[in-house]
Parts: C-alpha cells; structure tokens; sequence
C-alpha cells in the first residue's frame, strides 16, 4: 500500500468513526433521560431571556436567591437555543453534533501515530469505556474542544516543543463550557514536568511555564473568574461513600498502565492511574479519561510518525449526510417518555389552580418542573445545604413530613411511588390524583 492510500485509508477512518458515534446518538434518545439536562436548558433559557449570566437560584421557592454557579453558562445557551429551535430533536442533534466532531478528531489524532489493529483496538475501547458517561449534557458540549486541547498539549511533548498558543482558543471554549477544564489545566502542569525531567534545560522549563502561565489566564477568561476556577477544582471531589458510576474505564486503564509502566513514564502512569479513580465516580472524567488516556498512550506505541489526510470527495460526502441527519433529527417531534426523570403522566393531572402554588417534589422531579416554569421544592442541583437535602430525603415520617407541609404551605407533591413520603401522605389525609410507575400525585383538599 502506497503512503499516499495510507494517508487517506486514515482519514477516511476519522470520517467513519465520527458517522459512526453521530448516527448512534442520533437513534439513541435515551442520552436525554437525565434530570439535569432540564434545569440546563431552563437556565439557558433564563440567561437569553434577561441578557445576564446567572450567578443566584431564579427557580426553587425554598432556595430563591440564594447564590448559585453555573459554570457551563455557553452550553446551557447553546442547549436552550436548540431546545428552542428544535425541541428536544433539536438537542439530540446538537449533541450528536459535538460526539461525532469529538469522536472523529480522536481518531484523527491518534492515526498519527498507530495504524492497523493497534489504531482500531484503541479507538474501540475508548468507546465502550465512554458509553456509559455520553449524556446530553454540557460535558459532552465541552468534548470536542479538550480532544483538540489535549491532543495539542501531547503532540507537543511528543515532537519536544511547547505547545502552540492556538490551543489556548480551545481551552478558552473549554472554560466556559465546563468544569473539566481543571483536567487541561493539570495535563498541561504534568507533560510540563515530564518535558523538564526528560531535558533539564531552562529554556524547555520556560517555555512550558510561560504556556501554563497563559493557560491559567485563559481559564479566567470567564463570567466567574477565579470564582469559576475554584469551582472546577471543587467538582473533582468525590462524595464520601459515593456510588461507582461505571467500571467500564478499567477496560482503558488496564492496558494503558501495563503501557506505561513498562515505557518507564511513571509521571505519566500516576496521571492516568488518578484520572481512572476520579472517573470510577465522575461521569464527567469519565468521558475526558477515555479521550486522554489513548492519546497519552499514543506516542510510547507509536509506529513512526505519520500525517493523515482527510480527501475532499468522502469529507463532502460526509458533511452533505451528516447535515441531512442532523436537519432531519431536528424536524422530525420527539416526546420523551414517563421516567424517573419525567413525571408528564402525573404532572398532566395537576389540578391549574394548584400548578404554581408550593409543591413538595422528588428531587430527580425537579429540573422537569423547572423546565415548565414550576418551582420546586428541591431539584438535583449542588447548591442545596446538606442539611436541607438529608431533611428533604427523611420525610418518611407523619411528624417530619407534616412539619415540613405546614411550614412552607406545601398544596401538592409529586413523588416516586418506592418514597416513604407517598404513605405517610396517605396517612395525613391527602388524596392521590394519580398513581403511575414512576409519581404519585397528592394534593390537600383541606382549606
């Protein structure tokens, strides 16, 4: 095979992974099955509305006013923007949109250095461990642009330069976008200390200063500030006795760190050994780990060095059906299903009268009520007390739970039907308007 076939076979395979990963999100409207993901598109909504970043809770009764931040104030108005557009067919697209540009730059990236069985092995695992993570969310927003960024920042250590400042362009979307800029950040501090031990130099230890340096500034570049760095660093912690979200990563981190350990780059094994921890619990890094670990894998297998080529014909034929796709995702209605997630079926049973008075909520209810302009009691947002929250999930009791009623003039609740509140209800008298597999519907007819 020439090198010239060789260069567009890779391109071409960056074409097909990223129609790949756009038609399986296009058919999968399962990604939207997350409560947050109303709450987003609300305060996106909210932000277009005023003309101003939120900084304070606009939506819960219990907790109005009180501060809040929102670091992914660009995703939350591109997601309210599609949602306004196009419904949720509108979001699906717009989400399949980043998978698909995230997917095919991955393995552009990475056909740069392996080729054959090694390049399509580690591309398949790189998906399976991102499956269980891909929700419709700012993270996935935010994708495409830490693949960019960290693609740079590794090819740079692997040719022994510094990165390119264009990259900062990435990391700047990245910041406002989401949190898990964090991790760019501390990739950068890494390879910069693996560049310095590798060529004790002090230009190379300048040189990866200065671009930190910047990198650091970029990433203020945003409504909060340092506040919204604080922030990032802040949602890397696990909570105490935290479920393990997925155990798919293992699959990545296995033979990433047998790689790694055997190439002696330990600096570089202990990153990728914490970055599977933090994506055990967190689907955000769970999503960045398995985008970082192939690349950071990528140069101590390298097969030689190699430019991919993307050829004119099948990229225009790419982007002639994806678009088609995406036009046609976005036109076509789609209604998302009762769920854990969405109450329609009780909530269409709310008595209007009753709609905009003090409801007493699920907390996985909340973005749902939040979306149509109903506020709740509680939602899934982390700006709640852990008072408040362990008050809210202990309402089994008749004593708590009638306490809790009287004093903020609770008229209705809505909850899942495996909540202790639900009989407690039925002890105090309320009446149920309806009992579905995911709510239960009570409403207090006392004047």
């Amino acid at each position: 095979m020439t090198p010239r076939v060789s260069r567009d076979d890779a391109g071409l395979l960056a074409l097909c992974a990223a129609a790949f990963v756009l038609a399986a999100i296009l058919v999968s409207p399962l990604i939207l099955q997350n409560g947050d993901l109303y709450w987003h598109i609300a305060a996106g909504r909210w932000m277009i509305e005023n003309r101003a970043v939120l900084r304070i809770d606009p939506f819960s009764f219990t907790f109005t006013g009180y501060p809040w931040h929102t670091q992914g104030w660009l995703a939350q108005l591109f997601l309210a923007f599609a949602f306004v557009a196009a419904g949720f067919g509108g979001v699906l697209a717009l989400c399949a949109l980043a998978a698909a540009a995230a997917a095919g730059t991955l393995v552009y990236c990475l056909s740069r250095y392996w080729r054959g069985l090694l390049l399509v092995g580690g591309i398949l695992l790189a998906l399976v461990s991102a499956v269980p993570a891909v929700s419709a969310l700012p993270y996935l927003l935010a994708l495409p642009f830490a693949v960019l960024f960290t693609a740079g920042v590794v090819a740079a250590r692997a040719e022994s330069r510094s990165p390119s400042f264009v990259l900062l362009l990435a990391l700047l979307a990245w910041a406002n976008l989401h949190t898990s800029f964090i991790l760019g950040l501390a990739l950068v501090v890494l390879l910069g200390i693996e560049a310095v031990i590798a060529s004790p130099r002090l230009a190379v230890a300048r040189n990866w200063l200065v671009f930190c340096g910047y990198a650091l500034l970029t990433s203020l570049a945003t409504p909060y500030g340092i506040e919204g760095l604080v922030h990032a660093i802040h949602s890397l912690r696990v909570p105490l006795l935290a479920p393990v979200h997925s155990l798919l990563p293992l699959l990545l981190a296995l033979p990433a760190l047998a790689v790694l350990l055997r190439r002696a780059t330990l600096l570089r094994a202990g990153g990728v050994a914490v970055l599977f921890v933090l994506a055990l619990y967190l689907p955000a890094v769970q999503l960045f780990f398995a985008i970082a670990v192939p690349l950071l894998v990528a140069e101590p297998l390298a097969q030689g060095r190699f430019q991919p080529r993307l050829a004119l014909r099948p990229s225009l034929a790419f982007a002639a059906l994806a678009l088609a796709a995406l036009s046609l995702r976005a036109v076509l209605p789609l209604a998302l299903p009762d769920s854990p997630v969405t109450p329609a079926a009780a909530f269409a049973h709310v008595p209007s009268e009753l709609i905009h008075s003090p409801v007493l909520n699920e907390a996985s209810f909340g973005g749902f009520l939040i979306v149509n302009d109903v506020r709740p009691f509680i939602d899934s947002r982390p700006h709640y007390p852990i008072s408040f929250r362990a008050r809210a999930a202990g309402l089994g009791d008749a004593v708590v739970l009638a306490a809790v009623l009287s004093h903020y003039h609770i008229r209705w609740t809505l909850l899942a039907p495996s909540n202790p509140a639900v009989k407690a209800l039925d002890g105090l008298g309320w009446k149920r308007l309806y009992s579905g597999p995911f709510a239960v519907l009570h409403v207090n007819e006392a004047p």
